[in-house]
């Protein structure tokens, strides 16, 4: 599989309903973003700024950009457009025609645009209607109690609820292309992850089981992975994974190979670790990591797609037995019972289209010294 982000493209946006000229524009991003980043708006968090910005919501926003495909690309036998998150009520256009629609930010599409493309120069489209429209106009039925919504309804639409005023943050409805958008081609098969599940069996050791989701059933798909524990530096300084070891593959068949040492490779859908390392909670031991990748094959042996992730070995398990008080209620973590106290997390930002690492680390750390 081909990828093609758009995230390094060169986007514009308007105002549909005023006629506002085009302005560029950064994608992943939202409308208030670029707003402020053109000095078109103040800035929203300044002593009552929010109340002039309440017009933003109740327009229409279009976002543009032109693309070329590499001739690469092209032959593929599928390209499909791939939005990772749209806020909210999208209407993409290709070359003028209508390729999808979205109304849910918190849901992934997929459109299959092959037949909508040129040779030569692309235009890409994407619409976003007015939240509060749709508010208006649909279910209009549905009264809910509020309790952080000043105007009301805002639960009839699949949005980021806190966008719409609550008792920590202000009222900022936007819009915009918030997370991921690109182009992926493939033949024949297209992996779209991979499933991971954990044993931890009585001898200490465990077993990870290996399931690979494809876009089309292939019951005889090979999977060749390799699982490397990682350093505590690398983990810190290198977020990716990417101070792997790199050996050999053992060969094998569709059994599980097992290998000492810091690094496993084999084929097949187990594998099995002798001497695990055990991730725990702040304050209980390690967060030792490991990095595992995983190839995958097709029953004619093409190569279907790669996947890694960096994965912690535990167990965790929410304890509801009878007690002398009524019933107990208590994470056990690999088999120890922790004390945990709840905290509320919130939205790092108003708008969290465009946030990195750096603003996460920074409150996670946080949360960890508290």
């Amino acid at each position: 599989m081909q990828s093609l982000s758009f995230a390094q493209s060169s986007w514009k946006f308007r105002n549909v309903t005023d006629r506002s000229p085009w302005k560029p524009a950064i994608v992943p991003g939202c409308v208030h973003r670029d707003l402020l980043r053109l000095n078109l708006i103040p800035d929203p968090f300044w002593g009552a700024n929010e109340n002039q910005l309440q017009w933003i919501e109740e327009r229409v926003w279009e976002y543009r950009t032109t693309f070329f495909v590499p001739e690469e690309m092209r032959v593929q036998e599928m390209i499909e457009l791939v939005a990772d998150g749209l806020d909210t009520l999208a209407t993409i256009t290709l070359n003028q025609k209508e390729i999808g629609r979205a109304d849910n930010m918190f849901l992934g599409r997929r459109w299959d645009i092959k037949t909508f493309l040129k040779s030569g120069r692309n235009e890409l489209v994407v619409r976003f209607d007015s939240a509060m429209e749709y508010i208006r106009t649909n279910r209009t039925n549905h009264q809910p109690k509020e309790f952080n919504d000043p105007i009301g309804r805002s639960q009839v639409i699949r949005k980021e609820q806190c966008q719409f005023g609550w008792d920590w943050g202000p009222r900022f409805v936007t819009a915009g292309i918030w997370q991921d958008l690109r182009l992926e081609t493939w033949t024949s098969n297209r992996l779209s992850g991979v499933r991971v599940t954990q044993e931890h069996r009585g001898d200490g050791s465990i077993r990870l089981d290996l399931a690979a989701e494809l876009a089309r059933p292939d019951g005889n798909a090979n999977l060749q992975w390799k699982l490397a524990e990682l350093e505590p530096s690398h983990r810190e300084a290198n977020p990716s994974g990417n101070a792997m070891l790199s050996l050999g593959r053992a060969k094998g068949g569709k059994g599980a190979a097992t290998v000492s040492g810091k690094l496993l490779t084999g084929s097949g859908t187990q594998v099995i670790i002798d001497q695990p390392k055990l991730w725990w909670p702040s304050g209980h031991g390690g967060q030792p990591l490991y990095r595992l990748e995983v190839e995958v094959t097709s029953s004619a042996g093409q190569l279907i797609g790669t996947w890694a992730a960096k994965i912690g070995l535990r167990t965790i398990v929410l304890d509801r037995h009878p007690d002398q008080w009524g019933e107990s209620f208590q994470f056990v973590v690999n088999g120890r019972p922790l004390f945990a106290k709840g905290a509320n997390w919130i939205p790092a930002h108003s708008f969290v289209a465009g946030l990195t690492r750096v603003e996460y680390e920074r409150d996670l750390l946080s949360a960890v010294q508290a």
